[in-house]
């Protein structure tokens, strides 16, 4: 009788460590993770274009699993380290392998070590965030994370072959602006063969690595969350926000690779502000 009621116990405490309520960011963290693996077949297809695009969509579900997790009360430490585990494959190995087949497995070892550097210091990135030694995990400082998060550093090494197919797009369908291009004596067909050059790539891999893994700070994205809408003094700003999601949610669809673009130059140069913003934090605590 004794040996059945313990069974019941440990049955009971099996079930509460893992909450039902987990189920739903946990599967989209699974979404997430079968849709980058997915960018794997494509990049061995040459379908480089579908490839950025399954990168992209993990990225919009990454941006989701958390909040919801947290709005709905379904964390978990399961759903934690799975979350981990598809940043690591989603903007850590599929980032370093599609750069590999696009321009830099012709040069042997010359190409492989970039990518091999870049997977390895986004390992070590989010060992780091995951041990609790990072900025985020500070009550004081959490509006910065330390280095380059996981999925802006896949957007970062990503922009070069990004700016290759929005400039072939631009010179394809938009004949008034390659004209502008022209009348600056600018060839666009020789700035994207340029841009799509190995040695662009395997430096955006390198330096993405490095910001990676530095003690640079850089603003976090968790602190756009409910509680910052809230906060929003007036209704009309609230708006605004909600409406400029809604405009970055739309782009990735219609216009993904002058997204991808806009946005790491806007995250390059909020770089040093995070940095003196940072540093202003710290000096008051």
């Amino acid at each position: 009788m004794s040996g059945t009621k313990k069974n019941k116990e440990a049955k009971n405490a099996a079930q509460s460590s893992f909450p039902y309520r987990a189920i739903v960011p946990n599967f989209i963290t699974l979404c997430a993770l079968t849709i980058g693996i997915s960018s794997f077949v494509y990049a061995l297809n040459n379908q480089f274009e579908s490839a950025i695009y399954c990168i992209l969509i993990a990225a919009i579900l990454d941006a989701l699993d958390g909040p919801v997790a947290r709005a709905i009360k379904g964390t978990s430490r399961f759903g934690a380290e799975l979350d981990s585990f598809a940043d690591y494959v989603n903007f850590g190995l599929c980032p370093a392998f599609l750069s590999y087949l696009w321009v830099l497995q012709s040069h042997g070892w010359a190409g492989w070590v970039p990518c091999v550097t870049y997977a390895v210091a986004i390992a070590c990135r989010l060992a780091r965030f995951n041990s609790g030694a990072d900025f985020a995990n500070s009550t004081d400082t959490k509006a910065f994370f330390m280095g380059v998060p996981a999925p802006g550093a896949a957007g970062l090494c990503l922009t070069p072959l990004a700016a290759h197919f929005e400039l072939r797009i631009i010179y394809a369908n938009f004949p008034k602006i390659a004209a502008l291009f022209e009348l600056l004596n600018i060839d666009m067909i020789q700035l994207s063969d340029a841009i799509r050059h190995p040695y662009v790539q395997a430096a955006s891999l390198l330096l993405t690595a490095s910001l990676a893994v530095s003690s640079l700070p850089t603003f976090s994205s968790k602190v756009f969350d409910a509680t910052f809408l809230r906060n929003l003094k007036y209704k009309i700003f609230q708006l605004l926000f909600l409406s400029l999601i809604f405009i970055l949610f739309i782009s990735v669809f219609v216009q993904p690779w002058a997204l991808c673009v806009f946005l790491s130059t806007v995250y390059i140069i909020s770089m040093p502000f995070s940095f003196l913003s940072f540093r202003k934090k710290t000096k008051q605590l």
